[in-house]
This record gives structure tokens, sequence and C-alpha cells, in this order.
């Protein structure tokens, strides 16, 4: 089975950006850690604040190819004993001054897995890439993504998957405080709009660090209640 992927940045939300930066590919500004070694560690969380699971990435490589800056990285999940762990190799990249990461990760949460464990069937996942300018303002609109995953059997459509973000905008800059650190965020707020069969509507508030990525997450249902959180809890160099 095929399936074209690129990453999600922690936990369970967004964490897919692109970072558009209007500068070379070897000065692109990075949201995402980018030395070898590097390893990253988010605790997911129920609205309750009781432990779900936990998510990490490590980066293994970074590259240079056909002009375009190349970050590979591990990413693993786990459970909340830390077990049934699953583990992907994953990539961002820096091309013509942006910084791409993609949108995939929406689908974990509507079962795509299932359809690319059977060996007789095809995920296709295409779409957009969002993006960040590289100086981040408060009140900035940013603009929307959109991204489909159609599973097909036999070459013939079975279940069309999309996921919309929308309503984006980059709020005040905080202070940042997890059992990882201190750290300087910025504030974004976005909805996602998913639908297969069903049409579900919810928000999201991240805090993005330079170097770093996502050190804080919070997701919200249509009325506005938490519903999940994530934070960082480790961040370790070899």
């Amino acid at each position: 089975m095929k399936i074209s992927r690129y990453f999600y940045i922690l936990p369970v939300m967004l964490l897919g950006l692109l970072f558009s930066v209007n500068l070379p590919a070897q000065d692109c500004k990075f949201y995402f850690p980018t030395e070898k070694g590097t390893l990253l560690e988010m605790a997911n969380y129920d609205k309750k604040g009781k432990v779900t699971g936990y998510t990490s990435q490590k980066i293994i490589d970074k590259k240079e190819e056909n002009g375009a800056q190349i970050i590979i990285f591990e990413q693993s999940a786990s459970d909340k004993k830390k077990e049934n762990t699953t583990t992907h190799t994953m990539q961002v990249k820096c091309e013509d001054g942006k910084f791409y990461v993609g949108m995939n990760n929406y689908f974990e949460s509507m079962g795509l897995d299932q359809y690319e464990e059977n060996p007789q069937m095809e995920v296709v996942v295409d779409g957009d890439e969002l993006y960040f300018p590289s100086e981040l303002k408060e009140g900035e609109q940013l603009p929307d993504g959109i991204i489909t995953a159609k599973v097909l059997s036999g070459g013939m459509p079975m279940i069309t998957m999309t996921v919309h973000i929308l309503n984006r905008k980059v709020g005040p800059k905080e202070s940042i405080t997890t059992p990882a650190g201190t750290f300087e965020c910025y504030k974004i707020s976005q909805d996602v709009e998913m639908k297969t069969i069903m049409r579900i509507r919810t928000s999201e508030t991240s805090w993005i660090a330079d170097n770093i990525g996502v050190v804080k997450s919070e997701q919200y249902d249509k009325k506005g209640k938490l519903v999940s959180s994530s934070e960082l809890i480790k961040i370790q160099k070899d």
C-alpha cells in the first residue's frame, strides 16, 4: 500500500505547518529542531488532565538535496504506559525559502492506519501545506489549508476524508513553562473541520517556539470546551 506522508508536529494536532521565510533555503528559520540526535517528548492528556499517551520525535539526519534542506526524524507514539509503540520515519524540508511540514497527522484520529495496514488498499493523500511567515505578528491572519485522503481498493475510491484548517490567527507572544523548561512562544489559534460521512468541527490553540516547534497545545470541541491537551516534557540531546 502506498501513502505520501509528511510530519505530524506534536502531539495530536498540528501540529502540520509550513513556514514561509522569504530567505534562501540555507537561511531558513526553523520552528523545529535541526540538530542531529535531538529528542523531544510530549505528554498527551484528556480533558481532566490525565495522561493518555506520549509522542516523541528524534532527529536522525540532516541533508541538502536539490537546493533544499531536509530534516529526517523518527516519530514514535505510545500509550500511557509507554507501551504499544508505533514508529514512522518522516521528514520536513526547507526549499525556496519555505519550510514545509504536512497535515497528515489529522488523519490519525480518523482511523487511517487500519487502511494502511491492508495490502489490498492504497491511501492517496493530496492537498495544501500550511505556512507561517518568519516574523509572526500579533493579530495576523494566516492562510487556510486543506488536505484530502482517498482510500482505494482495486483503484476504486472507497472512502474520502478531508481536513480543512481555517481561521488561523497569530495571538500574543507568551512565556510558557512545562516540565521541559520555560519558552518564549507564539500563540497560534485555528479551527479544524474534518469530514468523512459526518462533518466534525473543532478548534486548537498551539504555542510554538523557535528551533523547538510545539511546546503546548489544547484542543476544544465546537462549544469551546477543552477535550485534550499536550505539553513538551523532555528535550534530550546526544
